[in-house]
C-alpha cells in the first residue's frame, strides 16, 4: 500500500466516517473489529487457533484466486463464528477496471468462497489498496469496509511493533488492518489482543460491530470505523429448546432474540444460508437430537450452536413459563401446563435448589425480588421468571438492585416522570428519542397543553394523536426545541448527550432556573474537544450545574446516545437543582 493512498485514506476517516446513531446503550462496553487481509495463507490455522484460545473473534478479507487452495481453512473461518469477506479476485484496483470485470472479480470469487461457506453467503468488501469510487461501489453493491488502524504490519514484518501500533492506536468501535499472510503480523496481532482484552475490549467481527452498535450496513456505502459509542445490543443469545409430548411423539419449540433468525437441523450438519429456517413447532420421533443456532447473519454474526438430545423413554414434558403478576403487592402466579407445581422464592435465589410451593396469592414486602418457574417431579423445569418489586411498590423485570440507576427509575416510576413499556419493562438501556425526551420533559413541567384543543401540527413529521404530539408543540411554542430547517422534528431520531445538554438548558431557563455561564467545563474530560462547537454553552452549563456527569473512565461521551436511565437520573438532578 502506497504511502500516497494511506494519507488519503486518513483524511478520509477524519472527514467521512459514516455511522448512524445507535440504539441501545450499555455502559462499559468496548468493541473492535480485527480483520485479516489478502489470505488465507500457511499460518492461517494457527492464526484461528490462537483467536479461538482468546474467544477473539475476525473478520477475513479474502482474495479469490488464493482461496481455492484454502477451502478448509475458509469453512473453519466460518464454523467458528468469524466473517468471511471479500477482497477481490487477484488484488488488482478496482478503478482501473471496467463495469464488467469489475464485476467478475466478486462473482468469481464468491463461486469460490460459496464452497465452504455454502450458496447465498453474503459477503461484504473491501477494495485492494483501498481504491473504490461511487462507480465501483455501485457495481459490487455491498457494504465497504474500510480501517481506522493501521499498523502498516505489511511494512515492518516485526511482531512487536504491530502489536504496539495495534495497542496504541486502537479506540472503542476501532476497525483494525492487519495481513494474515505474514507470520509476524499473525504473532503481532495475537499479542494485541492479549493487551487489549486486558483493558476490557472485544473482539468481534464487522457484521457484530455494526449490528451490536445498532448500525444497519448499506450497500455501496463506505465505513472505516463504528464510532466511540457504548452502545451494545449484546452478542447473539443461544436459542432455546424446548418440548413435549405429543400423540406418542415429541413436539419441539426454539425461541430466540428479537430480531435473529433460528436455523436447526436433526442431522448434525453445518449450518448455511440453505439450512432449515424455524418457523413454528415441529414434530420428532425419538430418539433424535435436534441442534440450533440464532443468527443475524450466519456469516459472522451468529450465537453459538445448542442441542438437544430427546428420547422417548423416561420422557418428562416441559413445563410451560409460568405467568406472574405484582398487583397492589399481591403476587399471583398461573401455568398453562396442567398438573405443573409453581415454584418461587423471594430473595433472588433459584427456585430450582430451594423454592416455595406456590397455593394462592402471595402478599410481598417491597423491596423483594421475586423468582419463579413451573415444574415438578412429573415435568421438566420451565424457564424463569424474575421481577423486581421495588421499595416503592414499583415492578420491574428488567431493574434490579445493585443497578446504578435501579432507585432512580424507582423515584421517576413512582413520581409519573416516566412511564415503563408494558409487561413490567422499563427497557433503562434503550436510546432516548427526541420525542421521548420532550415527552418527558413536558410531564416534568405539568403537562400544560394537556387541555389545549389547538392542533399540534407545527412540523410536518408530528402526526396529531402520537403520544409525542402535544410535548413537541409546547417545547417547540417555549423555545425549548427548534426544528430542522425543512419543517421537520424528527421524533423517532436518537438525542446525544450534547444534544440533550440543549434540552436541559433550555428547559430550566424556561423554568426559571437558568443554569450557570461562561464556564469551561469541558477541558476536565479526555474527549471534551468532541463538543461541538455550537453544544459547548450547553454542556459547560449543565455539567458546571451537576446534572450531566462524565462515566467513570472520565469520558462525556457528548456524541453518544442517551438512555433511559441516563433521563431518570437527570430528571432528578433537575429536581434537586430547582430545591437549592
Amino acid at each position: 500500500m502506497s504511502k500516497r493512498i494511506l494519507c488519503l485514506l486518513l483524511a478520509m476517516l477524519l472527514l467521512c466516517t459514516l455511522v448512524p446513531a445507535p440504539t441501545v446503550a450499555a455502559a462499559g462496553t468496548k468493541l473492535v473489529a480485527l480483520t485479516f487481509d489478502d489470505g488465507p495463507g500457511p499460518d492461517t490455522n494457527r492464526l484461528l487457533d490462537g483467536l479461538k484460545a482468546r474467544g477473539a473473534k475476525a473478520t477475513f478479507f479474502l482474495v479469490g484466486n488464493r482461496a481455492s487452495g484454502y477451502l478448509a481453512q475458509i469453512k473453519r473461518e466460518y464454523d467458528e463464528g468469524h466473517q468471511v469477506a471479500c477482497h477481490s479476485w487477484d488484488h488488482s484496483d478496482l478503478t482501473k477496471l471496467g463495469n464488467s470485470d469489475v464485476k467478475a472479480q466478486f462473482t468469481k470469487s464468491y463461486a469460490v468462497f460459496d464452497k465452504a461457506c455454502g450458496s447465498g453467503t453474503s459477503y461484504v468488501t473491501r477494495a485492494p489498496y483501498g481504491n473504490a469510487n461511487d462507480r465501483v461501489r455501485n457495481v459490487v453493491n455491498t457494504p465497504f469496509i474500510y480501517w481506522s488502524v493501521d499498523p502498516q504490519d505489511w511494512k515492518d514484518r516485526n511482531a512487536k511493533t504491530v502489536k504496539d501500533r495495534i495497542v496504541k492506536d486502537a479506540k472503542n468501535g476501532s476497525i483494525i488492518l492487519v495481513h494474515d499472510i505474514h507470520s509476524t503480523s499473525v504473532d503481532g496481532a495475537l499479542q494485541a489482543i492479549d493487551v487489549l482484552q486486558a483493558q476490557g475490549y472485544e473482539f468481534v467481527t464487522v457484521n457484530e460491530l455494526f449490528r451490536r452498535r445498532g448500525v444497519t450496513l448499506c450497500n455501496a456505502t463506505t465505513y472505516y470505523s463504528c464510532g466511540e459509542s457504548t452502545t451494545d445490543l449484546g452478542a447473539v443469545q443461544k436459542p432455546e429448546i424446548t418440548y413435549r409430548a405429543v400423540n406418542g411423539g415429541i413436539q419441539v419449540s426454539i425461541s430466540a432474540q428479537k430480531g435473529a433468525t433460528i436455523y436447526y437441523n436433526t442431522s448434525g450438519d453445518r449450518f448455511t444460508a440453505q439450512s432449515q429456517k424455524y418457523t413454528g413447532p415441529f414434530l420428532v420421533s425419538s430418539p433424535c437430537t435436534v441442534y440450533a443456532v440464532a443468527a443475524f447473519n450466519l456469516n459472522g454474526s451468529r450465537s453459538a450452536q445448542v442441542s438437544q438430545k430427546l428420547t422417548q423413554d423416561g420422557f418428562r414434558q416441559q413445563a410451560k413459563t409460568p405467568v406472574v403478576t405484582i398487583e397492589n403487592g399481591v403476587l399471583t402466579m398461573r401455568t398453562d401446563t396442567a398438573g405443573a407445581s409453581l415454584l418461587y422464592t423471594l430473595d433472588d435465589t433459584d427456585p430450582a435448589v430451594l423454592a416455595r410451593k406456590y397455593s394462592g396469592p402471595v402478599t410481598l414486602e417491597p423491596g423483594v425480588v421475586v423468582r419463579a418457574m413451573a415444574g415438578g417431579d412429573q415435568f421438566s423445569n420451565s424457564a424463569q421468571v424474575r421481577l423486581y418489586y421495588s421499595v416503592r411498590g414499583n415492578v420491574f423485570v428488567d431493574v434490579f438492585p445493585g443497578a446504578w440507576y435501579c432507585d432512580a427509575v424507582d423515584q421517576v416510576s413512582q413520581l409519573g416522570l416516566m412511564n415503563g413499556l408494558g409487561d413490567y419493562r422499563y427497557a433503562p438501556g434503550d436510546s432516548l428519542t427526541r420525542g421521548m425526551m420532550v415527552t418527558l420533559l413536558y410531564r416534568y413541567a405539568g403537562q400544560p397543553l394537556k387541555n389545549d384543543n389547538k392542533r399540534t401540527n407545527s412540523f410536518s413529521d408530528v402526526p396529531n394523536g402520537a403520544y409525542y404530539a402535544q410535548a413537541v408543540e409546547w417545547a417547540y411554542r417555549t423555545g425549548i426545541v427548534n426544528g430542522y430547517p425543512n419543517g421537520c422534528f424528527q421524533p423517532n431520531g436518537k438525542i446525544t448527550r450534547q444534544e440533550l445538554c440543549k434540552l436541559i438548558s433550555c428547559m430550566m431557563k424556561y423554568r426559571g432556573f437558568p443554569l450557570p455561564e461562561n464556564s469551561n467545563m469541558t477541558a476536565q474530560f479526555s474527549d471534551g474537544t468532541q463538543v461541538s462547537g455550537w453544544a459547548r454553552p450547553y454542556v459547560n452549563a449543565t455539567v458546571k450545574a451537576g446534572l450531566i456527569k462524565g462515566d467513570t473512565g472520565g469520558t462525556l461521551r457528548p456524541n453518544g446516545t442517551a438512555t433511559r436511565a441516563e433521563a431518570a437520573t437527570i430528571l432528578l438532578r433537575m429536581l434537586a437543582y430547582e430545591k437549592r
